[in-house]
């Protein structure tokens, strides 16, 4: 198995992505819109989050999202 995933270098550039490029990009379009943060504080712990799209700019948004409904 290659072990790039889970280098320095692709954790970090994740990150980029996660952090910068992908909040960037998503107040571009419009950003995510939260709803629902009442029903997530009220689920029972730990919990599993998935989104329901095939896109690379899924999981930022998501985190996104996430920061802003707590």
């Amino acid at each position: 198995m290659n072990g790039w995933p889970f280098s320095r270098p692709a954790r970090v550039a994740r990150e980029v992505v996660h952090r910068i490029l992908g909040p960037l990009v998503g107040r571009l379009v419009g950003g995510p819109q939260v709803d629902g943060t009442d029903v997530l504080a009220a689920l029972p712990r730990p919990a599993l989050i998935c989104p329901n799209h095939t896109s690379h700019l899924d999981i930022p948004v998501l985190r996104r999202a996430l920061a802003q409904g707590s």
